[in-house]
């Protein structure tokens, strides 16, 4: 701390400068003209002991010339950073409509002092103060583009993106030329970013050159997620993903939005929002709206002063060990003055809960049970909906929503992965994943991935193509160990080299037969009946686990196998062996299911 700066002084002889106390008044910091601070003298006796000393109003920088310009400069452009641009509002005007429509022509300036505020803007050096959210560097370089003097030199990539965006957003011409020019000159040294600036401001022609480089180059784009794809949806990236996978050119191809349509869908849909009345019996049958509300005769209140009509029966049905016993000991009652004692106004139920959760509450009184097309698919993951319907005992509606969400996860398990995400459930969003593994992800679109971010996205097919590539693992283990290019390991058994039952072990001066490990590496070969049963149980395992298209939980739900390969529930797979053989073949598959689960749980883990 200073020494003049003290902590504790006495109120009757201290001095006070803004929030600060001093005991020593001719020791005051004021701010320079450079904006620091300096300790200048000052007179005791030309102020007395009780006076407030307020500091100086300082106003931020002018930025360099041309825009410090006092003398033909009429308007001032503050930047985020705080440096202040003195533009003339005619150049402004000519170079950006969205200026022009903000500016009035020939709008008089006020007289106003400094620091004023005229209509909520801001005086300085009698002009009005314009905040903008770009930062001084993007500003400069947007406003010498379009003042008349040489173009600045842009170099940078990140700058030119700031910029381009700027120039857009402004709907500056000459800008946005500039701009786009220069962007496209990035695309040979870095096309995944050029197509993520490319597609955050709708440029279509720049993605595809963009895109198009992407395709030549050969870049896996899974691998490379630059920071300007935070800014990206999880759509736009997914057709960046499908477009790399054709092998010719689509000429009608789009990345902004999706083909045929650039409006979402239904299934776009999130927690249902309040109404502007906030009536839940929006939610029902038409039909039904009149005679809900004719026959109403309890007011809900929640905690935020909404009230919704609602019916005693239904609340008694919904939860009939919580809100039922309060519902039975409320009676009606008119309040005095207003009503005779013939017309009775309907009691009020006081909720803890907020509007929302009220309207949600009491739409779900009648819909778990109607089911008069609710979209609650999501609502089971909202924690204060599934803590109220626990709260209040109403267990329908919770297995209600339970429900449908578990069909929507089997059904539809990309956008309950989307859904859960977003709400960061990561138990909802592992088992949503784990089901993934049955899908083919490469053509697997939900509608909710136009709403949702592309980070979220990738992390999935991360995820499924790390099992994939772990199950693609063990196969291949599988298959050196059946070839005998490499020994029993890794709690894989030994691969028998013939059937027990082969006919070379019965006449072997009359049959030949290549064995397992003959068929495996050349199914081509000759062999007996017994052994290419065996070795085609043998190759269809690798050729599940390596495939990239099979379901992988399938796969492993086979692998398991049932308790007998000849139960009613055994997969096709099993083909007729016998009982020594069957045996073996059970106790590989065992090995093979546990060592891909064990894998995927790794990738679990080093992902968590």
């Amino acid at each position: 701390m200073n020494s003049w700066l003290e902590s504790d002084c006495d109120p009757a002889t201290c001095w006070t400068h803004g929030s600060l106390s001093l005991q020593n008044p001719s020791l005051i910091p004021v701010l320079t003209s450079s904006g620091s601070s300096d300790l200048t003298s000052f007179s005791c006796s030309s102020i007395s002991n009780s006076c407030s000393m307020e500091e100086p109003i300082t106003n931020p920088p002018y930025a360099t010339s041309p825009f410090d310009n006092t003398l033909d400069g009429d308007l001032i452009l503050r930047s985020s950073d705080l440096v202040d641009f003195r533009v003339v509002r005619a150049i402004l005007r000519l170079a950006s409509p969205f200026f022009a429509s903000m500016l009035e022509v020939g709008q008089a300036l006020p007289n106003a002092s400094d620091g004023a505020q005229v209509d909520g803007d801001e005086i300085r050096d009698g002009c009005r103060v314009v905040p903008v959210s770009e930062d001084s560097e993007t500003l400069g370089t947007l406003l010498r583009i379009i003042y008349p003097q040489e173009n600045p030199v842009l170099a940078d990539f990140t700058r030119v993106a700031d910029v381009l965006a700027a120039a857009l957003k402004y709907d500056m011409v000459k800008a946005t030329v500039l701009t786009s020019t220069k962007l496209r000159g990035f695309v040979p040294q870095d096309p995944v970013r050029v197509w993520a600036i490319a597609v955050r401001n709708r440029l279509e022609t720049e993605a595809r050159l963009a895109a198009d480089e992407i395709r030549r180059q050969a870049i896996v784009v899974l691998d490379v997620f630059p920071d300007e794809m935070q800014g990206i949806n999880a759509g736009a990236y997914y057709r960046l993903l499908r477009y790399c996978r054709l092998d010719r050119a689509v000429e009608d191809f789009t990345f902004c939005d999706p083909a045929g349509s650039s409006t979402p869908d239904s299934q776009m849909t999130t927690v249902i929002p309040l109404s502007p009345s906030l009536q839940p019996d929006t939610m029902m049958p038409t039909s039904l709206r009149s005679q809900f509300r004719a026959i109403s005769d309890i007011v809900c209140r929640s905690s935020d002063g909404h009230e919704f009509p609602a019916h005693k029966a239904l609340l008694m049905l919904a939860s009939p060990t919580v809100l039922g016993p309060l519902v039975s000991g409320l009676s009606s009652a008119a309040p005095s003055g207003e009503m005779d004692g013939s017309l009775r106004m309907p009691s009020v139920l006081p909720f803890d809960e907020n509007g929302e959760t009220v309207q949600i509450l009491l739409s779900l009184c009648h819909s778990a049970e109607l089911d008069a097309g609710l979209d609650t698919d999501e609502l089971f993951l909202v924690p204060k909906v599934r803590a109220a319907l626990e709260k209040y005992g109403m267990r329908s509606a919770l297995e209600f929503l339970h429900q449908r969400w578990s069909t929507l996860m089997a059904e539809n398990p990309l956008r309950a992965y989307m859904l859960a995400s977003g709400v960061k459930n990561v138990e909802e969003t592992s088992k949503a994943a784990r089901l993934l593994l049955d899908r083919d992800m490469q053509e697997y679109y939900t509608s909710l991935l136009e709403t949702s971010p592309a980070s979220v996205y990738r992390t999935a097919l991360l995820y499924h193509r790390a099992c994939r590539d772990a199950a693609s693992e063990v196969g291949a283990l599988c298959q050196s160990v059946a070839t005998g290019n490499s020994p029993a390991s890794n709690n894989l058994t030994q691969i028998l080299h013939a059937s027990t039952r082969c006919n070379r072990n019965v006449r072997p001066d009359r049959y030949y037969c290549s064995g397992i490990m003959g068929l495996v590496q050349n199914p081509a070969a000759s062999a007996c009946g017994h052994c290419e049963v065996y070795a085609k149980m043998i190759t269809r395992a690798i050729d599940m686990l390596r495939s990239q298209s099979d379901p992988l939980l399938t796969t492993l739900d086979i692998l398991r196998g049932p308790s007998s390969p000849n139960s009613p529930s055994a997969p096709s797979i099993w083909l007729p062996l016998n009982a020594q053989d069957q045996s073996s073949i059970q106790a590989l598959y065992t090995q093979l299911h546990d060592k891909v689960v064990a894998r995927i749980d790794e990738v679990c883990r080093s992902r968590a």
